[in-house]
């Protein structure tokens, strides 16, 4: 089955420890033109080897992990025009041997890292908090592999792009842009 949102606003009130605002496990689903705020987890997550998820136009912000995450060989297509920011985490996060981020023309991250985050609650083994290295990144790869379009523009945190472990793959498009990290860019 797959399930399409198409202009929803998912907000948390109080953020719940550990809970991502859209979790899709073994299935496939798609986002158009929606925001997710708030949550105490990752604003999207994908996990599973059947997981698939398409989103465009769709903002994830201010939620606790990070905006947008893959984890356990699922694959997240990040399209067109999409943000990031100020998260606690990362803006986007691809965690584990076989998950893959695609990220499309013209996403943003923006000042993520800034929160402080609660691990002892996690969503989900394989959630953003349990990778430490993830905190202030834009974009945070463990692992896996990361596609970035073109015109990417990563502003603010510690990193713009991290990657780490063993076997990962970043590809960047043309006219990408990281600046004002308080680290390293890439």
């Amino acid at each position: 089955s797959k399930l399409v949102a198409a202009g929803c606003k998912i907000q948390m009130a109080a953020p719940t420890a550990g809970c991502a605002g859209v979790l899709v496990s073994s299935n496939q689903a798609s986002m158009i033109q929606s925001q997710v705020t708030g949550c105490g987890g990752d604003g999207v997550h994908v996990t599973g080897w059947r997981s698939r998820m398409n989103v465009h136009d769709c903002t994830s912000n201010n939620n606790g992990n990070s905006g947008f995450a893959v984890s356990q060989q699922g694959k997240l297509s990040v399209g067109h025009g999409c943000e990031a920011s100020g998260n606690g985490l990362a803006g986007f996060a691809c965690l584990g041997a076989g998950s893959h981020l695609v990220l499309g023309h013209g996403c943003t991250a923006a000042d993520n890292g800034a929160i402080r985050v609660n691990t002892s609650a996690l969503e989900q083994p394989g959630s953003a908090a349990d990778y430490p290295m993830a905190r202030g990144c834009g974009i945070y790869a463990h692992e896996s592999h990361v596609t970035i379009g073109e015109q990417l523009t990563v502003h603010g945190g510690q990193y713009g792009v991290l990657a780490c472990g063993v076997g990962f793959l970043i590809q960047v498009g043309k006219d990408s842009c990281v600046s004002s990290c308080v680290k390293d860019g890439f």
